[in-house]
């Protein structure tokens, strides 16, 4: 981690953090997201999950699919860096417009983006198996 600054922490799972980062070397360059996973005490087949988990997102290219970037191994930690979603997650957005109905139009515009993303993952006989509003990242420009 010593090539990011830690901006802050974005979520927190059973099994590590995601921060907001930036590199260091580079004050200027986009924000990125560096997901780290706890690996110390994990199970072969734990270990597994995750490193198949790292060669799933090496595969996805994809206007519609969060970018992936690189990862790293430090701390006992595995680390993923992937593109920032600046419009944060659908879970957060819904959330935000509680007792306001979406326009059907943006309603239609969300499902569609979802069915190409999801068309291209099952086109490399992939299934994500945790789709849910908390799992769909929007840029800004959704």
């Amino acid at each position: 981690m010593e090539n990011y600054e830690r901006i802050r922490v974005v979520g927190r799972g059973a099994y590590g953090v995601c921060w907001l980062c930036r590199r260091r070397e580079d004050p200027l360059a986009q924000k990125v997201i560096v997901k780290t996973i706890f690996i110390h005490g994990m199970s072969p087949d734990e270990e597994k999950s995750m490193m198949g988990e790292v060669k799933l997102l090496q595969k996805m290219h994809h206007p519609m699919i969060i970018g992936y970037y690189d990862y790293f191994v430090f701390e006992n930690q595995l680390a993923i860096v992937m593109q920032y979603a600046e419009g944060g997650t659908m879970e957060k957005l819904v959330q935000e417009q509680k007792g306001v109905n979406f326009p059907e139009s943006q309603v239609l515009n969300y499902f569609t983006q979802i069915l190409i993303a999801l068309n291209h993952i099952h086109s490399k006989s992939i299934v994500h198996r945790d789709l849910k509003t908390q799992n769909i990242l929007l840029n800004r420009y959704d």
